[in-house]
């Protein structure tokens, strides 16, 4: 089920360029996979959320003087947390299997 979301949500978002859904679905996707433990899909899907956060970020329009919106820092600084998870993740997965 996590997975199906994930991948639902990578068409909403590489596809169809659909923000608000393409980021409910890899919400749902990965609360499913903290739910059973899955730290791989999880890695996978904040991975996603990241890219997500940082095309929605870098895509709001700058401000006059060329300094990024609010708007865009807080995309810019989800990015970076799941980022950040999907590293932490990545590097737990990796100590794990030796």
């Amino acid at each position: 089920m996590g997975k199906i979301l994930t991948v639902k949500g990578m068409v909403y978002h590489l596809k169809l360029e659909n923000f608000k859904e393409a980021e409910e679905c890899y919400k749902q996707g990965l609360l499913y996979k903290k739910k059973i433990s899955d730290q791989t899909g999880q890695a996978i899907t904040n991975g996603m959320l990241g890219k997500l956060y940082f095309k929605q970020g870098t895509d709001l329009k700058k401000d006059q003087d060329d300094t990024l919106t609010s708007g865009a820092w807080m995309y810019l600084e989800n990015a970076i947390t799941h980022f950040e998870e999907n590293i932490k993740l990545s590097n737990k997965i990796d100590s794990s299997i030796g």
